[in-house]
């Protein structure tokens, strides 16, 4: 690599929500790179991908509607066991007896 190319003179300014920045930063320390590196990486795959390296979609109205209830906690989520447990519990008791 040219060393010459390597000298980081150029600064990335944004503003980001606070536990956005605390949980990436979190998972960079995990990975052992610093939030620079990550920055860095990212840009580096934009190039190498010519775009953004993952998909960027307008979510449909179910899914806006599924983050909606999620974040307003006006559910709750069910956990199971079993497989068994859990289609006990899905499956319409219709659709039980025909086993």
């Amino acid at each position: 690599m040219n060393t010459k190319n390597t000298a980081r003179s150029s600064y990335v300014n944004s503003r980001i929500e606070s536990r956005t920045k605390k949980d990436a930063e979190s998972v960079f320390r995990e990975l052992g790179i610093s939030q620079s590196e990550a920055v860095r990486l990212f840009y580096r795959q934009v190039i190498i991908h010519r775009g953004v390296p993952f998909d960027i979609r307008i979510p449909n109205k179910e899914t806006i509607a599924a983050f909606s209830e999620l974040s307003n906690e006006r559910r709750t989520l069910q956990s199971y066991h079993s497989a068994k447990e859990m289609l006990a519990d899905v499956l319409p008791k219709s659709v039980q007896k025909r086993k």
